[in-house]
């Protein structure tokens, strides 16, 4: 995962404002080809597969924690 918390590129304000930021996440079951998740958008399609493909690692996969 990767977050990052700085003002859009179309901005109109001059001076970086940054505001509070909250995350919550949660262990879910892998999104699997046929998820609406996952076909809603040829976008999201083609970031799945980059994934899945080895284009990124979960943090398990890359620390080998369960």
């Amino acid at each position: 995962m990767l977050i990052a918390n700085v003002p859009h590129p179309l901005e109109p304000r001059p001076d970086y404002t940054c505001t509070p930021l909250e995350v919550q996440a949660w262990r879910a079951r892998p999104t699997t080809p046929g998820d609406p998740a996952r076909d809603a958008t040829s976008e999201g399609n083609r970031a799945f597969l980059g994934f899945s493909q080895g284009g990124a690692k979960s943090h398990d996969e890359a620390t080998g924690e369960l």
